[in-house]
């Protein structure tokens, strides 16, 4: 019978897509004789093409799009032998060639080809991001920030290329470190403005996608194709961390924060906590204060989180934690209190640096007056001006047009989603991930509400943009939870199955002497132990999620329910 099966099993196909939950499950191995109540069109067979997954309209339109921008502009560079712009078209294909096998591996991780051309879309894009900055920086306002990190840069190539790394910075934490990336970019890639732009565009659009990956982490039952569109192609994350400066490497480590947060909150402390670390340290090197609304964001996902097992070792754990986050918010304190310049960083220390902060940024063309958090009454207005101003009669100027417009969308975004935005303290325990971008957003808002400066606080509103959408792309209900979704990821979590390869038929399958379905699973060229499956996919699958998953398998009849419930 095995020798007749290997005969007629169709050559492996390279690739293959899952489209449906038939053949998701053909993809797990995990064959029984449910599969023949399935519908025709989702009962798998290794005779039938699976159609392959549709690419969206618009990865072609941006295909399109970038790839007439890369060509205009080495048109130009070689007629002009401009080195700005040839540099530039050097370096571009360069992080291609980096961020392929990132896109496909993260491809390969979610079970969807799709994803790859989106990644990839989406790095064109930023890169067009990267050259719109350029250009309002230096075509429209004559001068940035970035100036003078360049001028630093150009200045600590010549020395890092040397070796020579005693070369005085200025403030580290602060400006001085920012200085010193720069060097080591125009080091490697060359003393060109424009390129260094492109490389921390690069830098932001890691990070944004880290912060995806920490959505589907840490919550892996919400909307992630949603969070995906909101958090990497929205205009003002495209457009604002795309220059040389404190933005780009800002939201590149929160995103390792994130990251590394929804890592050790899912179940896989012992990564998580070194790249939260890693992130937390790239944090505090620019700005310490920041890594303190990290830290607060964290305490606010462990002290709500459900704890994941009842074991009297439970506790002790627990203290082990708490001891471990007391001795990171020490560091914390003491960092800021040293970038601050203060002694101790008491409840009036913080509403004078908040003053402070008013009185600096309270000037200039986009000026307004600001809404300092003195109690719980001041968060909500303090909320709308953080994440949604200016509004439309608050416009001076085309920049802040365009930034009403998007903060406009996002509030009807807002308003749209509070179906799911009200969901978001029922999960606080059983998805802490939810928990840390609940506190990570509102002490953000405390800490940022006293800029008074429309054009500043849209820059500093990309920090904690991807730490809010996570709340519009909770799940509506547990019955959202697709049973396709949840049987491709639970194929993930077995080491053994290897993606694309075929599997015998439900009428193929072997049977026992009794005539009914062997107590195993062909994964592959393999033979698992049916029960060994089942106790690890109840171990590793969230149990709100296999739940929800359940009740929708259980009503089409998918033979995924017989294995996890039996």
């Amino acid at each position: 019978m095995h020798a007749e099966m290997g005969q007629n099993r169709a050559p492996p196909r390279q690739n293959r897509p899952i489209s449906s939950a038939g053949c998701a499950c053909a993809e797990a191995g995990i064959m029984s004789e449910a599969a023949a109540r399935l519908p025709e069109r989702w009962r798998p067979s290794a005779n039938r093409p699976v159609a392959a997954p549709s690419v969206p309209a618009w990865v072609v339109v941006a295909g399109v799009a970038c790839v007439a921008v890369y060509v205009g502009f080495v048109a130009v560079g070689l007629g002009e032998s401009d080195f700005e712009i040839i540099s530039a078209t050097i370096v571009v294909p360069i992080l291609l060639a980096v961020t392929v096998p990132v896109a496909r591996r993260i491809a390969r991780a979610e079970g969807d080809s799709r994803y790859t051309a989106m990644i990839l879309a989406a790095f064109g894009l930023k890169m067009i991001g990267g050259l719109l900055r350029h250009y309002v920086a230096y075509g429209v306002y004559n001068g940035s920030d970035a100036s003078q990190y360049h001028r630093w840069g150009s200045t600590l190539a010549e020395s890092y290329r040397d070796l020579d790394f005693g070369v005085r910075v200025g403030a580290v934490p602060g400006t001085g470190f920012i200085r010193a990336v720069t060097g080591v970019v125009y080091a490697v890639v060359g003393t060109s403005r424009l390129t260094g732009f492109l490389v921390f565009s690069w830098f932001g659009f890691l990070g944004l996608l880290l912060f995806w990956r920490a959505f589907r982490a840490g919550l892996p039952d919400g909307d992630g194709r949603r969070y995906f569109h909101l958090v990497l192609l929205l205009p003002s994350m495209l457009y604002w961390p795309s220059s040389i400066g404190k933005e780009s490497w800002m939201v590149m480590v929160l995103g390792v924060c994130a990251y590394g947060v929804a890592r050790s909150l899912s179940g896989r402390p012992a990564t998580g906590l070194v790249i939260l670390a890693i992130g937390a340290a790239g944090v505090t090197a620019v700005r310490p204060h920041l890594a303190l609304v990290v830290f607060n964001g964290l305490v606010v996902a462990f002290l709500l989180r459900r704890p994941r097992s009842n074991s009297p070792l439970s506790p002790i754990a627990t203290a082990m934690v708490a001891v471990l986050l007391l001795g990171a918010g020490l560091v914390l304190v003491n960092r800021v209190e040293r970038f601050f310049g203060v002694e101790s960083l008491t409840a009036e220390v913080v509403v004078d640096q908040l003053n402070e902060a008013e009185t600096h940024t309270t000037q200039g063309g986009s000026e307004f007056t600001p809404v300092q958090v003195r109690s719980p009454l001041d968060l909500p207005l303090a909320t709308l001006t953080v994440l949604f101003r200016p509004l439309p009669h608050e416009v001076k100027n085309a920049q802040a047009a365009l930034t009403a417009f998007e903060t406009m969308l996002i509030l009807g975004f807002t308003l749209w989603s509070l179906p799911r935005f009200r969901r978001a303290f029922a999960l606080l325990r059983s998805s802490p991930y939810v928990g840390y971008c609940i506190g990570f957003t509102l002490t953000f808002i405390v800490a940022f509400s006293s800029f008074g400066n429309f054009g500043l606080l849209a820059r500093q509103r990309v920090q904690v943009l991807p730490a809010y959408l996570v709340l519009l792309c909770l799940p509506k209900s547990h019955d959202d939870s697709s049973a396709d979704e949840t049987v491709i990821a639970a194929a993930r979590l077995w080491p053994s199955v290897r993606s694309g390869r075929e599997t015998p038929s439900a009428a193929e399958a072997p049977r026992g002497s009794t005539g009914g379905p062997r107590r195993s699973a062909r994964v592959g060229a393999l033979r698992v132990p049916r029960l060994r499956l089942r106790r690890d996919l109840r171990r590793r699958l969230p149990r709100r999620i296999r739940g929800a998953a359940l009740r929708r398998m259980r009503r089409t009849g998918h033979p995924l329910a017989r294995l996890l419930t039996a």
